[in-house]
């Protein structure tokens, strides 16, 4: 699987959290479809599947301990890349909340905040 971001979504990431930026490239744009500019569509993308793919697995013997968000975090951390933050450069979203529901997960839409001129 390949994964893409522009210069717009690299300067838009800059001064998020760590956090923020780790869900969304390798959650959200990992998973999104080209062709609709979606994400969760054909992976669903819940809470779990968040926590598992930034989750923190120390080497065997290492002192320092696992780490996984709580759902709290993740939560927030959703809601960091959803909000426009001109004084970042940002005049739009990383992502538009797009029909969410406990059932299906998480829906994000890329199409109209990174390529709002309908090019891919």
């Amino acid at each position: 699987m390949e994964t893409k971001w522009n210069d717009q979504e690299d300067a838009a990431l800059r001064g998020l959290s760590m956090l923020a930026q780790l869900i969304y490239l390798r959650v959200f744009r990992r998973h999104m479809d080209y062709a609709t500019g979606t994400a969760g569509l054909t992976y669903r993308i819940d809470y779990q599947t968040i926590c598992d793919a930034v989750s923190f697995i120390p080497d065997p013997g290492s002192q320092v301990r696992r780490w996984t968000p709580t759902k709290g975090e993740v939560r927030a951390t959703i809601r960091e890349l959803e909000r426009v933050l001109p004084d970042l450069g940002r005049a739009v979203p990383l992502l538009i909340e797009a029909g969410s529901n406990p059932h299906r997960g998480y829906l994000g839409d890329f199409l109209k905040t990174i390529y709002p001129t309908g090019r891919r």
